[in-house]
């Protein structure tokens, strides 16, 4: 299997796990969404701030239906490779983080 279908299927069986855990394996609720960011995305919520997740999830859920079905996570997940790709070391020879 080639490294793209890799990360499709990869994208396919994290959103399946997530999304399947409240009973609709179509759409994100918000516990199931604060998890996945939780154990997927480590770093990148603030735990001091519990309205980080209220705000991800207004931000994500374009049809206002209260969940983030698959195409606003495959946004999510576009947004976020695209923001770790133009990521610029702040100064020469500095290292890069890791997206």
């Amino acid at each position: 299997m080639s490294d793209l279908m890799i990360s499709i299927k990869s994208m396919l069986d994290v959103f399946t796990r997530y999304a399947s855990r409240d009973g609709d394996p179509n759409s994100l609720s918000k516990p199931e969404l604060k998890e996945l960011l939780e154990k997927e995305l480590t770093g990148f919520l603030d735990p001091k701030d519990p309205s980080q997740v209220d705000q991800v999830l207004k931000g994500l859920d374009q049809d206002k239906s209260g969940t983030v079905d698959f195409q606003e996570y495959v946004t999510m997940v576009a947004v976020l490779a695209c923001m770790c790709r133009d990521f610029k070391p702040s100064s020469k020879g500095a290292a890069q983080k890791k997206c």
